[in-house]
């Protein structure tokens, strides 16, 4: 059987992808590769490769199937950022796919930098604001969250914060985190 020529490589539906940074994307990635006339080449090795933001691809060479399809599991890298991943046969050329990664809102950690320990006048601002950052396990900082100091009614308990998430408006996340607790680092109670 005699099978055209590879002349071109290209992703297949779209260059951009987006994704939570350290974890793979739900879909795989896919190039198609088309011979003269733009007609599809099966039986291709198609060679990826991660250039830029980290974390890796499976596989790293992949044939193409009867549709000239090659597909691969792209995981993003750890950071928050662009990730930009080559798919390439030698004699033709390369495809550039892109990947925002964002951070991962299931892990946030609340840790609180400044503002602890005070007390204060109700209905009177405290002397230090309160100062807090929010970020994933891998240490990027999750942006757009709202950070809320709740006092009970009752005044035998403690305040505590409410970390609104940013996400659809009937979707957010509200996590509770005891002072202790946030000015640990550690992963709030949802």
């Amino acid at each position: 059987k005699v099978l055209p020529a590879p002349r071109d490589v290209r992703e297949l539906s779209s260059s951009f992808f987006a994704g939570t940074a350290g974890r793979a994307l739900p879909d795989s990635v896919a190039v198609l590769v088309t011979g003269r006339d733009g007609v599809p080449v099966p039986e291709v090795e198609v060679a990826f490769s991660v250039v830029a933001g980290g974390g890796g691809i499976s596989p790293a060479t992949a044939m193409t199937d009867a549709q000239g399809i090659a597909r691969a599991a792209w995981t993003l890298g750890a950071n928050t950022g662009r990730n930009v991943l080559q798919a390439g046969i030698a004699t033709v050329g390369t495809a550039t796919l892109e990947a925002e990664a964002y951070a991962d809102l299931s892990t946030a950690i609340v840790e609180v930098l400044d503002g602890e320990e005070q007390e204060g006048v109700v209905g009177e601002p405290l002397p230090r604001p309160i100062q807090v950052r929010v970020s994933d396990a891998n240490g990027n900082p999750i942006r757009g969250v709202t950070m809320e100091w709740l006092v009970p009614g009752d005044a035998s308990e403690t305040g505590y914060f409410q970390v609104i998430m940013p996400g659809p408006a009937d979707n957010l996340e509200r996590l509770r985190v005891p002072p202790s607790a946030a000015g640990q680092g550690v992963p709030p109670a949802v």
